[in-house]
């Protein structure tokens, strides 16, 4: 009777949990959802396109600036689809400014070009592009991006599983310098700061300073289809999942949104993907979350970060972090 009861209950309490993860936007959010990922393929069709049209125009500009742009603006399309490619271009857009012997395009460029090999998992040659850039000629919005350059490789290496954990300690003790630093330069009405700052509330446990934060990024975005909306999205339902501890329906909605936005965007470096795997066979929606799961993991191969590939089997909800 005891063991009839115990089942009983268990059973019951996972109906409520699955009914605490779901409004009336929910299911409808997942079809959505599935019904975009049939259509990936167009959306990197879509993608690789746009980029084509912007390396057409390489070579063409009227001086060394536009030239210098085109590149960039290649190597930032590339981003969060093809690492590879788009360190090429953030490199040959570094010569062009050498060559012109313009320092601040040639800082752009390279800080750049440091965040693409963090995310990529390359570690030191993204503390060597940095750490060769001379202070005292970072001027203006410089000034903001060289600190976030470090502050992002210090939290990336500080949250890697493959690094040693003797080590993470003192990584985390120069990602806490440096984003301290990043917070005193940094536009207090810019995203630098402003994430930032959620993400230091969050850590400390003032939860609702951190949704604050939050909501102003929010009202500072005005297309809700963009990539930045996105992230805020993604950056909320993390503060309920990993901090709160207390994830609803609208978290998931969040969550299933972000992710909607970032497969439109044909974002290959995809952190919202993950959770949605997970939420799905959490709600016992297998076989939906297997085509979720085949894509994110398609999607890692082709984006061809060493890190995401060898974290992407380690991962899971219990890890995710602003760190």
């Amino acid at each position: 009777t005891f063991t009839l009861l115990l089942i009983t209950l268990l059973i019951l309490s996972c109906q409520k949990k699955e009914e605490r993860l779901r409004t009336d936007r929910t299911s409808g959010l997942v079809r959505e959802l599935l019904t975009k990922l049939d259509s990936a393929d167009f959306y990197a069709a879509r993608k690789e396109a746009e980029i084509d049209a912007c390396k057409n125009q390489i070579g063409r500009g009227r001086d060394y600036r536009e030239n210098f742009y085109i590149l960039y603006e290649v190597g930032d399309k590339y981003a969060n689809f093809i690492i590879d490619s788009s360190l090429v271009y953030f490199e040959r857009a570094a010569q062009v400014a050498t060559e012109a012997n313009d320092d601040r395009l040639r800082i752009l460029a390279e800080i750049r070009l440091s965040t693409m090999l963090t995310i990529g998992g390359f570690y030191m040659s993204s503390f060597n592009v940095i750490n060769s850039i001379p202070r005292e000629k970072l001027q203006g919005s410089l000034v903001e991006r060289y600190y976030n350059a470090w502050t992002k490789l210090y939290r990336e290496v500080y949250t890697s599983s493959y690094e040693p954990d003797s080590l993470k300690w003192a990584y985390h003790d120069k990602y806490i310098t440096y984003r301290d630093t990043l917070l005193s330069v940094a536009d207090r009405n810019g995203e630098y700061y402003l994430r930032n700052m959620e993400r230091k509330a969050a850590q400390a446990g003032n939860l609702a300073e951190a949704r604050q934060y939050n909501a102003i990024r929010v009202a500072n975005i005005t297309d809700h289809k963009s990539y930045a909306y996105a992230t805020c999205l993604y950056d909320r339902f993390v503060i309920s999942q990993h901090y709160e501890n207390n994830l609803t329906g609208h978290d998931v909605d969040d969550l299933l949104q972000a992710a909607i936005i970032e497969l439109e965007y044909c974002n290959r470096d995809i952190h919202s993907m993950l959770c949605v795997i997970d939420l799905l066979n959490e709600i016992e929606e297998v076989k939906d979350a297997k085509k979720v799961s085949d894509y994110y993991y398609n999607s890692l191969l082709r984006f061809g970060s060493r890190k995401r590939l060898l974290e992407c089997g380690l991962q899971s909800m219990s890890r995710i972090s602003y760190c």
